[in-house]
């Protein structure tokens, strides 16, 4: 985990998880999925704006198009605008 910049990956946090939770790493993964899948079906169904209260808030973003370069030839290429999600955390 990089602490300068409060970044935690995938893998950390699921390390974290599974000690907090006193569970598996493999258990962890599942409870993560789980997680990810029943957020990504709310999001369908509420529209682009799910608030878990007093939680979590998440929102759909569509991000502009953008310029970018190819890392291996330098080539200047087109980024298409994607669909985001926004977290904000309310402890």
């Amino acid at each position: 985990m990089t602490k300068e910049l409060n970044r935690m990956g995938k893998l950390d946090f699921k390390r974290k998880y599974a000690e907090v939770a006193q569970t598996t790493q493999i258990e962890a993964e599942q409870v993560l999925e789980n997680f990810k899948q029943t957020l990504q079906e709310l999001l369908v169904e509420v529209g682009d704006v799910l608030d878990l209260q007093q939680f979590i808030r998440f929102e759909k973003v569509l991000t502009a198009p953008r310029k970018g370069r190819n890392p291996q030839t330098g080539e200047e290429i087109s980024i298409a605008s994607q669909e985001k999600i926004k977290a904000k955390a309310k402890f």
